[in-house]
């Protein structure tokens, strides 16, 4: 399960969806800047993670490139337990294309929300979607 919400987050590190994500237009709708995992959702229904788990965290930089740090619980201790990179590309159609190092291409798009969240939506992880939220 651990492997897997780690690919979950390594792909949501490298991924946005719309052609203005480098503006800001005071609603928080833009991908720059740090969001945090907050959980997951399927069948409409959105999961918390963990408190510690909520701890990592992507930084979408606007020259395309992502930052990634991984918390989990060790040892009774909320943890830093990897940091990643990577980066990301649109097609100017709304789908973005990343590469994961170790497991490929993906593509996929957010849909921001209320609250200053977005959800990551890719057919690669269906049903299972991930909701960010930005402080």
């Amino acid at each position: 399960m651990k492997k897997l919400l780690y690919l979950f987050i390594a792909v949501a590190t490298l991924v946005s969806c719309s052609d203005d994500d480098s503006s800001d237009d005071g609603n928080n709708n833009s991908i720059e800047g740090t969001w945090f995992l907050f959980g997951a959702r399927s069948g409409g229904v959105t999961t918390p993670f963990p408190e510690c788990n909520q701890q990592t965290n992507i930084t979408f930089m606007a020259n395309g490139d992502a930052d990634s740090e991984y918390y989990e619980e060790v040892a009774g201790s909320c943890t830093m337990t990897m940091e990643d990179s990577g980066d990301w590309s649109t097609d100017g159609n709304g789908s973005y294309t990343f590469s994961v190092p170790g497991y490929g291409e993906y593509t996929g798009s957010i849909q921001f929300e209320s609250g200053g969240r977005f959800v990551f939506t890719s057919p690669q992880l269906s049903p299972i979607q991930l909701v960010f939220e930005k402080p």
